[in-house]
């Protein structure tokens, strides 16, 4: 139902073309048509008589190029007419579980490396804490430059695991 609430003004989701005129987007903002999901369901004749705008042509082109600078799953999420019912009823939504992990490609994880992902492991966005999601961003961010970073430059020397021990 997210979608039914984007803005239809000053947002990179929509062309860049649309209400370009203050004088039709003023209009549509004091009709109170500010979001994707007032534009669902309503007749153009409707919206003339509402926004106040004339030209029929004018809203029919407006609105067919908001469909049309949807994607092609997005234009079939916003035109169908049981979710739109929905949103306008003011049905309460739960937006999707997000799933997040650290996008490493092809990179695999070896010992001894300074690199390690161990502690960041995949799950839902809503219960990933601030730092969890800071450090797989920052060690993802730098991935190529520590991709081949030993633990310590001893580790080349004395091997994996020898650990220096007092006399």
């Amino acid at each position: 139902m997210w979608l039914f609430e984007e803005p239809l003004f000053d947002t990179g989701f929509f062309s860049g073309t649309l209400f370009s005129s203050a004088t039709l987007r003023n209009a549509f903002v004091e009709a109170g048509v500010v979001n994707l999901g007032h534009l669902t369901g309503i007749s153009t004749e409707k919206l003339a008589e509402v926004t106040g705008i004339r030209p029929i042509r004018v809203l029919e082109n407006l609105v067919d190029e908001v469909w049309q600078s949807l994607s092609p799953s997005h234009r079939t999420f916003a035109l169908d007419a049981d979710l739109a019912d929905q949103w306008r009823k003011g049905h309460d939504y739960v937006f999707p579980a997000l799933s997040v992990g650290p996008a490493v490609g092809e990179w695999r994880e070896e010992d001894g490396l300074l690199l390690s992902l161990g502690t960041l492991t995949t799950g839902e966005f809503s219960s990933c804490s601030g730092k969890r999601l800071y450090l797989s961003c920052v060690k993802v961010l730098n991935l190529s430059s520590l991709a081949s970073v030993r633990e310590s430059r001893w580790t080349d020397v004395f091997g994996f695991g020898f650990s220096p021990q007092g006399s």
